[in-house]
């Protein structure tokens, strides 16, 4: 009977790589927080790095991405809580100003002083609003007061696109590809 254990040796070996791999990590890190992601002779060294690849290189770098997409994520749920309570605050200070506009409605005033305060109540803006169910007639309307937006016209990429996949020649249109990327899984 055979049993396969670790032996302290190798432990020691795995924690050195593991070590070494976050050095790797803090080294690009590094580099790319002193060079903003611009190239200069920092950014040339880790060029060179990455040229002269290995497997640690790879991991280091796949280390990299996923702390870095694990940070942005991070970043994007930190903003979408605080937008979140930035809304509630807003709501509330709405609230708070209907109760009040309620308020002075009901004292029958429309400015008052309490404290520091200065409150009145303001109408709001104008503007022109068309009679619900009724069809207006615009050659009855003096013609100073009709408008003519002319329609848009724009080429339909989609529509193209499948022309062009289909093996249609369109003038002046191609089917382009975005950058290449990295896909860590």
């Amino acid at each position: 009977m055979t049993t396969s254990t670790t032996s302290g040796e190798q432990r020691e070996d795995l924690r050195r790589s593991v070590e070494k791999l976050y050095e790797l990590t803090d080294a690009i890190e590094e580099i790319y927080e002193s060079t903003s992601g611009e190239v200069d002779w920092r950014s040339e060294s880790l060029q060179r790095w990455i040229d002269d690849a290995s497997s640690n290189t790879v991991e280091a770098l796949c280390q990299f991405v996923a702390q870095m997409d694990a940070e942005a994520d991070a970043a994007k749920k930190e903003i979408a809580r605080i937008e979140a309570f930035r809304a509630r605050v807003a709501n509330k200070s709405k609230w708070a100003e209907r109760l009040l506009l309620d308020v002075l409605r009901k004292l029958g005033v429309r400015k008052i002083e309490v404290g520091t305060w200065h409150v009145g109540i303001r109408k709001g803006a104008a503007s022109v609003k068309q009679l619900e169910g009724v069809e207006v007639d615009l050659g009855l309307l003096d013609p100073a007061l009709v408008r003519t937006i002319p329609a848009k016209q724009e080429p339909d990429r989609k529509a193209i696109r499948a022309a062009l996949e289909r093996g249609d020649e369109v003038p002046a249109f191609y089917i382009a590809f975005g950058e290449e990327y990295v896909v860590i899984r």
